[in-house]
């Protein structure tokens, strides 16, 4: 079963970047607007993903969730 983490629920924006990205780039504007709550964004520009969701990865990963047929935790203990 998949656990959904305390973390998710703080997302509500999906569809954009936290912060200002000009048409055609991927990174963000030196200078540009940045969001008042990047808890709440998954992408901090078209790329990369913000720290709520590099948290999520990253406990899944070592919890086992997304691996197989080992966690990281199994693997280091």
């Amino acid at each position: 079963m998949l656990e959904i983490s305390p973390l998710l629920i703080r997302i509500t924006v999906a569809d954009r970047s936290c912060c200002t990205v000009e048409p055609g780039k991927e990174l963000c504007l030196l200078n540009g607007r940045i969001c008042p709550d990047r808890t709440k964004y998954i992408f901090w520009d078209n790329v990369h993903t913000t720290d709520v969701i590099n948290a999520v990865i990253a406990n899944s990963t070592f919890d086992g969730v997304n691996t197989s047929p080992f966690s990281i935790s199994q693997l280091v203990n």
